[in-house]
């Protein structure tokens, strides 16, 4: 059985869903592990770092409101590899004018975690 499968792959094509109606593009970036290993047939742990800039946020994975559209992360993994579960943080409760109640949102520094499944052939 081999001993390591390296799973640096599936984190070359992450992707952070961020969309905000009243924010500027660009506001939120999403910084990948260089390298992941995990043994076959096992799990492995990547963090991702998501920075927003000063001064803006992004909603959480789970908004309050309907019509807002939840942050996401989107990997392509590598062949025989696959996404298990992600973990966010808790969400910042901040309120905003337009909402009578404090919105669910990330500011600053967020770090998410992705769980990888291996399933390559020892």
């Amino acid at each position: 059985m081999r001993s390591c499968k390296t799973l640096c792959a599936p984190f070359a094509a992450a992707v952070l869903t961020v969309f905000a109606a009243a924010q500027a593009g660009g506001v939120a970036h999403i910084q990948a592990p260089a390298l992941v290993k995990a043994k076959a047939h096992s799990q492995a742990t990547a963090e991702f770092t998501v920075a927003v800039q000063s001064g803006f946020h992004i909603q959480s994975n789970h908004p309050k409101l309907e019509y807002l559209i939840p942050s996401s992360i989107t990997l392509t993994p590598a062949k025989n590899v696959s996404l298990a579960k992600v973990v966010w943080p808790a969400a910042q409760e901040h309120k905003f004018g337009f909402s009578a109640d404090p919105l669910a949102v990330f500011a600053g520094t967020v770090k998410v975690e992705a769980t990888l499944a291996t399933g390559a052939p020892g």
